[in-house]
């Protein structure tokens, strides 16, 4: 992989700036080359943690999800027989 970092583009000493270790394909924009280089690490990180923790935190939640719409659909359907009853 061949990062670069933007220099002439960007030029910035403000860490609060907005694109301050921003990642757009392979340009890390940081003004810093300490930084520019902690960037990949934090990313790497980043993704490992979203993978061991968040995913399957995200599976459950959709599985809950599955589960509540199964029990409303069930319900709708067993109005939809009463009302369909009722008009008999």
């Amino acid at each position: 992989m061949n990062l670069r970092r933007a220099t002439q583009s960007y030029q910035s000493t403000n860490p609060h700036s907005d694109r301050h270790g921003e990642v757009k394909g392979t340009v890390i924009y940081d003004g810093d080359p300490a930084e520019a280089l902690r960037t990949p690490r934090h990313e790497f990180i980043d993704c490992y943690v979203c993978k061991g923790i968040i995913q399957p935190l995200v599976k459950w939640i959709n599985m809950q999800k599955s589960l509540i719409e199964d029990l409303i659909y069930a319900r709708k359907e067993d109005l939809v027989k009463v009302l369909l009853a009722l008009l008999k």
